[in-house]
């Protein structure tokens, strides 16, 4: 994978309310949009991840381009 590159801080701020709000948003991703509850945002390591209601796998927060509701 790719080295990680930090996000903008008014993008980290957007996952941040969303976590705090539990509403359903929509994450345009590199890889096409995906709609969802964020409910956590996390470190690990070097990377940061955000992680999605009744979703395994956590998404690396530099493949989010976009967050609305």
């Amino acid at each position: 994978m790719n080295p990680y590159r930090p996000i903008h801080c008014e993008l980290h701020d957007q996952l941040e309310d969303a976590v705090v709000r539990r509403v359903p948003v929509k994450i345009l991703l590199n890889t096409g949009p995906i709609t969802g509850v964020v409910v956590n945002v996390k470190t690990s390591g070097a990377e940061e991840f955000l992680l999605l209601q009744g979703e395994a796998e956590p998404i690396r927060l530099d493949r989010v381009i976009a967050v609305s509701n």
